[in-house]
């Protein structure tokens, strides 16, 4: 059943899916039609384990999913682990230009130059990486005083390098076995974060024993280790890797996830909060439009991570925001609604709550708490939770911010197999329509 499902939502004939397909990037099953699809299968299976929203979003291949399906899944996780690997014989790359090695103070720095020297390498033995430095070779994890070499690092790496390597002492497992030198192992976290700060630099990081031989290694190291990202050295060669092991369920029931919002940083965007309304407001703002059909959550929708920036023409000038917002930017519940078949609230506007937004089109903290009222009238139709996915049609009767709080008035549509619609009116302080949102979808969430 799960195939044929899979089959219809991707176009894909049952014969032709195989169990490592990626749902992601081979199917194209994004979060929302993950959703949809555990939705599908409940109405048609109601006998069906129990999966979990993490789980259904944790889920990488098609194979994983059709385990938990079937009620024979095994959880597992990716740890990052030492595995023996001899060194793959290629040089490493960009071990030229201006190379500085910072001085460690025990003589290695030297003797590694003098190495590199004698394959035609040339380098510089310095106490501070200079500005203009194109390759950084950081020894500053096997000094006998390591408390500051996090600072230190940080400074070597102020500007882009197209090489920068760490080396440290911390067993030769990057601390993976305790060690009493824990101070430098944070050197590897952050020629991890280099990788994806300098995507197009070589970042390399070495853990090897401080001894008669850790020049020797180190050179060894630069000149066939390749792009190896994190190699050590506790006895012979090892590369720290990711690997996917088992993990078994705690014994104890995980914490709730409104309580771990409360004392972690939590994703601000569950059931109190649609991005849909800030879809509207770029949509309506970039076109100019009174009337927007078919506005839905589509798979690669920014997540906050950058910019989206709206042009157009005239005298509007370009809009530029970001798709998730802080606490700031999340309308903060008013009253309940009412129950009923048509519940009105009283909803304040972006203006109430001190949004600076005084170029809107429409007002997306009202339009906000129109969509919150649809997911809880629909989440007491479900008897759970409930998502705003979409929205038939969006009229704009009146553009700009709400002066005073207005009413938004809901009227139910049809419920049927965890999916429901609804009609939701904003009216201004006076009555007139400012707002309507038609044919709002909205699925039942399986948490």
């Amino acid at each position: 059943m799960l195939l044929a499902l899979v089959s219809a939502r991707t176009g894909r004939p049952a014969a032709v899916l195989t169990a490592e397909l990626d749902l992601t990037d081979d199917l194209r099953l994004d979060s929302l039609a993950r959703v949809e699809l555990l939705a599908a299968l409940r109405t048609q299976h109601p006998g069906l384990p129990e999966i979990t929203v993490a789980d259904l979003l944790a889920f990488r291949t098609l194979g994983e999913l059709q385990a938990a399906v079937e009620g024979r899944a095994t959880k597992h996780r990716y740890i990052r682990i030492t595995r023996p690997r001899p060194a793959p014989g290629l040089r490493t790359a960009d071990l030229r230009g201006v190379l500085v090695i910072t001085d460690d103070g025990r003589g290695t720095a030297k003797q590694l130059r003098e190495n590199l020297a004698a394959q035609g390498i040339a380098a510089t033995v310095v106490d501070e990486v200079p500005y203009g430095a194109t390759g950084v070779i950081f020894l500053g994890g096997l000094r006998d005083d390591v408390t500051h070499v996090h600072a230190e690092a940080l400074h070597a790496a102020r500007e882009v390098r197209r090489l920068f390597v760490t080396v440290q002492d911390t067993g030769g497992d990057f601390g993976r076995s305790g060690t009493t030198r824990r101070q430098a192992a944070g050197l590897e976290g952050l020629a991890r974060h280099l990788r994806t700060e300098w995507p197009d630099s070589t970042i390399r990081a070495f853990d090897i024993p401080r001894g008669p031989h850790t020049a020797e290694l180190i050179t060894t190291e630069l000149l066939h280790g390749g792009a190896t990202e994190a190699a050590g050295y506790p006895d012979v060669r090892h590369e720290l890797i990711f690997e996917r092991t088992p993990a078994p369920a705690a014994d104890n029931a995980p914490a709730r996830h409104d309580f771990r919002a409360e004392v972690n940083p939590g994703l601000l965007v569950d059931a109190s909060h649609s991005p849909l309304a800030w879809m509207i407001e770029w949509f309506t703002a970039a076109s100019g439009a009174t009337t927007l059909r078919d506005v839905s959550l589509l798979r690669d929708l920014a997540t906050g991570t950058g910019p989206i920036t709206v042009r157009g023409q005239g005298k509007r000038l370009a809009l530029v925001s970001t798709v998730m917002h802080g606490r700031a930017r999340i309308a903060p519940p008013d009253q309940p609604a009412r129950p009923g078949n048509r519940p009105v609230v009283t909803v304040r506007g972006a203006r109430a709550l001190g949004w600076r937004l005084d170029h809107s089109r429409t007002d997306p903290a009202a339009t906000g708490e129109c969509l919150r009222i649809a997911v809880k009238w629909a989440g007491e139709e479900f008897g759970g939770t409930a998502v705003a996915t979409s929205a038939r049609q969006v009229r704009v009767h009146r553009a700009g911010l709400l002066s005073a709080p207005g009413k938004a008035a809901l009227s139910a549509g049809r419920v049927h197999d965890g999916r429901a619609e609804c009609d939701v009116l904003l009216t201004d302080a006076d009555g007139s329509a400012r707002l309507e949102l038609r044919g709002v979808r909205l699925l039942r969430h399986p948490r």
